[in-house]
């Protein structure tokens, strides 16, 4: 059976025999077929076009009944139907008297979305043949009953027709409502542009209103964009992500910089840039580094504040003046100042960690043999350095270390190792013999006992200070033969001089070890030694393997 659409658009085309059209002297009992036919065509065309027909079908598979005989689909044939439930996601087909599904897209082509179709609705639809689908006319395209603009360039104008040049004047509104449980309509949000000041000209504002709770038709304004850009919050701005982007294609150093810019109004008027945080990017290298600078302006750098903070690629902070924890005015690089009259404890341990202004430093992996923490001293890491550290453990010890190496231990008992602290011992060979009155004499310690420092020198027999400090001597002789009443004596020797007798034989006996002890200050390159000398005229000899001569740095 022929369909409306298979009439022609020329008169007299339409020459088919009855009741598909009228024929030349066709005869006058044919024209009432004809023309009821045509009557029903219509009348069909109209019920599929119209909304008359509802569809059947589930998910997103649409089934149409049509009133129109539908053996194929042709270009431009239109359906209006009322669905019979809501497309759940894209993907929507119709199919028309079983003829075949055919997807169905938006005016451009695209596949609509869930809920663009709602049960009960009434839609229109035509079939597209250069894509073999039907394209829904009108509708929102997303999802209810939203409205919708399709062209090259959507535009939605809201003008106001008043006249007027005041503050707030010339709005237009977009209104946000929605229906609380007991079905009272609330107004959540107003967008309202409007006219800035009171000035004959075009500036403009936006205010976005929210609704606190209590404010019926009239939101409370949260957000206000004015006509010079600048955007006033008027509550707490919480958001998971603040994004700042630069469009800038580069690798320089410092280059893809975003800023946040924090300034104010001086007493006289005047703007000052007070703080600038910059993020951008690090070295030129084709890479992700970035680096944060943060400048706080010293009273003088107008719109470039000094930086005072630098985060590098690398995780490592450095500051550019004294930082003071605790303290506002830092005198030191680092500076720690808190107030705490908690008694001192040094039995103590954990209880104490924040006592007074502390530095803690923690090793998690405990162990003998890992470092708990330490202090370094150094211009830079290829030089030698001196440090400070503790070990881990269940007995931790305090270490001392210059020159890249260990030179003191302070043990977990209270035990104090020096092992570099310069000390010397050394005794003699064979025997001298002192005849008579005679003058001092150089004994000679040739056999070292011990040199820690190497300062001790056997050719000259003296011991040479490294550093200025307060050393400690000893020095011994003895007799082997009997040397008389107040006999030999030894001396203590500073540089060629003398500085103390330390022992003198009153004995006329034989073999007793003549013992002195001696403390003083020496300064660098100072020179001691032990000597001799006899007051009495009996002939005495000294056995040198029996005496000793040495000392240590005590500090």
């Amino acid at each position: 059976m022929a369909e409306i659409r298979d009439y022609s658009v020329t008169a007299d085309d339409n020459n088919a025999a009855s009741p598909n059209g009228m024929a030349n002297g066709c005869a006058p009992s044919t024209v009432n077929d004809t023309w009821r036919e045509g009557i029903a065509r219509m009348k069909r065309w109209y019920e599929d076009c119209q909304g008359a027909k509802t569809t059947t079908g589930s998910s997103n598979a649409y089934l149409l009944a049509a009133s129109r005989v539908v053996a194929s689909y042709a270009a431009g044939d239109a359906y209006m139907f009322k669905a019979n439930h809501t497309n759940t996601s894209a993907g929507s087909t119709l199919n028309v008297d079983s003829v075949g599904a055919k997807a169905i897209v938006t005016p451009t082509g695209a596949a609509i979305a869930a809920g663009s179709i709602t049960s009960g609705g009434v839609y229109l639809v035509a079939y597209e043949a250069s894509v073999d689908k039907f394209m829904l006319i009108g509708g929102s395209h997303s999802g209810g009953d939203n409205p919708f603009i399709y062209n090259s360039s959507p535009t939605l104008t809201l003008e106001n027709s008043t006249s007027e040049d005041t503050s707030g004047g010339r709005e237009s509104q977009v209104v946000f409502k929605g229906l609380q449980s007991g079905s009272e309509e609330s107004t959540l949000v107003k967008i309202t542009a409007s006219h800035e000041g009171t000035s004959d000209d075009q500036k403009g504002q936006l205010v976005i209103g929210v609704n606190d709770g209590d404010d019926n038709d009239a939101p409370t304004t949260a957000v206000t964009v004015a006509s010079t850009k600048n955007v006033t919050f008027a509550g707490n701005v919480e958001s998971p992500e603040l994004n700042l982007k630069n469009p800038t294609s580069e690798d320089t150093s410092g280059g893809r910089e975003s800023q946040v810019v924090f300034k104010g109004l001086q007493s006289g008027g005047e703007e000052s840039t007070l703080v600038k945080i910059q993020a951008s990017h690090e070295g030129t290298s084709d890479d992700e580094k970035g680096q944060l600078t943060v400048g706080v302006n010293d009273g003088n750098d107008g719109s470039s504040p000094t930086t005072a903070v630098t985060i590098a690629s690398t995780g490592k902070t450095s500051f550019s003046q004294n930082v003071g924890l605790g303290v506002a005015d830092p005198v030191s690089f680092l500076h720690l100042e808190k107030s705490d009259a908690t008694a001192y404890d040094a039995t103590d341990s954990d209880g104490q960690v924040s006592v007074g202004p502390t530095i803690y430093l923690e090793n998690p992996a405990n162990a003998n043999n890992t470092v708990g923490g330490q202090i370094v001293f150094g211009m830079r890491s290829t030089e030698e350095q001196a440090r400070i550290g503790a070990t881990g453990g269940s007995s931790p010890s305090l270490v001392f270390g210059t020159a890249d190496a260990q030179k003191m231990q302070i043990t977990n008992d209270g035990e104090i190792a020096m092992p570099l602290q310069p000390a010397w011992g050394a005794r003699g060979t064979g025997s001298v013999t002192l005849s008579g009155t005679s003058s001092y004499s150089v004994m000679a310690n040739s056999v070292e006992v011990t040199d820690i420092g190497g300062n001790y020198n056997t050719s000259t027999y003296q011991f040479t200070a490294p550093i200025d400090g307060t050393y400690y001597v000893a020095m011994s002789f003895c007799a082997t033969t009997n040397p008389g009443v107040t006999g030999p004596a030894q001396w203590l020797f500073k540089n060629g001089s003398v500085v103390k007798e330390l022992g003198i034989n009153y004995s006329s006996s034989r073999f007793i070890t003549i013992t002195g002890i001696y403390i003083l200050a020496l300064s660098a390159g100072d020179t001691i030694e032990q000597r001799v000398i006899n007051y009495n005229n009996v002939t005495v000899t000294l056995d040198r393997s029996r005496g000793f001569f040495g000392g240590f740095l005590i500090g």
